[in-house]
């Protein structure tokens, strides 16, 4: 026969078993999954800065120092 099996390389996914190539798109799936959840998790530790920042700074505005100083008169506002 003209194909010989032994001549395939690793660069032809092809001739891989459907099994094989079924669990490598399950393992990329898996990925992107956990990708996604951490791109999650860091936007939401991203936003709890920004909004700690802007706190501060609205603290500093009005004479606090968003660590509990002078931050009674915010409640007075």
């Amino acid at each position: 026969s003209k194909f010989n099996i032994s001549s395939v390389s690793a660069d032809q996914p092809e001739v891989l078993s459907k099994p094989f190539q079924e669990e490598i798109i399950q393992l990329n799936f898996v990925v992107m999954q956990s990708l996604e959840i951490i791109e999650a998790l860091l936007n939401v530790v991203n936003d709890g800065i920004k909004i700690d920042a802007g706190k501060k700074t609205m603290m500093n505005a009005i004479g606090g120092d968003g660590e509990g100083e002078n931050d009674c008169l915010l409640s007075e506002l």
